[in-house]
């Protein structure tokens, strides 16, 4: 059954990471974040997109606004500038591609090394609750609630019997020795 589960861990796993494959979500606010981060002429151009005076604005305005000037700088950043006297390896756009595809790979990274382990908790965790919750219904439930033989459940076997009352006995004999002492040192 471990194994079983182990196989659908993996299988999920390369599911999870081919749904990133298939779809890029470049306006995922985590991948722009890293985007950011990347450059530092993004960063200026970010902060220099942001930074506005907010004067005779109202907030939905000013939000509006500030939401188109991301929209602009993301589509400027996004679609690159083709320099045509340069060669394609030293374009910009190019270099802003490899930019955005390893931003991309780090913020897909950072997801699944997040991911990776709650879903191997999760899934191992659940395994071994659904394993126990099967054992005790199979040894505790149907034959003591099911069977009505719960009677059973109380009745100590002979050995634990015989390990109780040696034990009662010795108890008995050690609380008459610390006795005896007590009267010892009294006298």
């Amino acid at each position: 059954m471990i194994d079983y589960t182990l196989l659908s861990i993996k299988e999920f796993i390369r599911s999870y990471i081919e749904t990133y494959q298939a779809c890029l979500n470049t306006t995922n606010p985590d991948f722009i974040l890293e985007l950011v981060k990347s450059s530092d002429v993004i960063q200026d151009a970010f902060i220099s997109t942001h930074v506005t005076n907010k004067k005779g604005l109202t907030n939905d305005e000013f939000t509006r606004a500030e939401e188109e000037r991301t929209k602009q700088l993301f589509k400027q950043i996004l679609s690159g500038l083709n320099d045509l006297d340069k060669t394609m390896e030293s374009s910009k756009q190019v270099k802003m591609h490899k930019n955005l595809t390893r931003c991309y790979f780090e913020f897909v990274r950072k997801n699944v090394r997040d991911f990776v382990p709650k879903r191997i908790i999760f899934k191992m965790v659940n395994h071994v609750l659904n394993s126990i919750d099967q054992h005790m219904h199979k040894l505790v439930f149907t034959p003591y609630v099911v069977n009505r033989s719960i009677d059973q459940v109380l009745v100590e076997e002979e050995h634990i019997v015989d390990d109780r009352h040696r034990v009662e006995r010795l108890l008995v004999a050690v609380n008459k020795a610390l006795k005896n002492m007590a009267d010892i040192q009294v006298h």
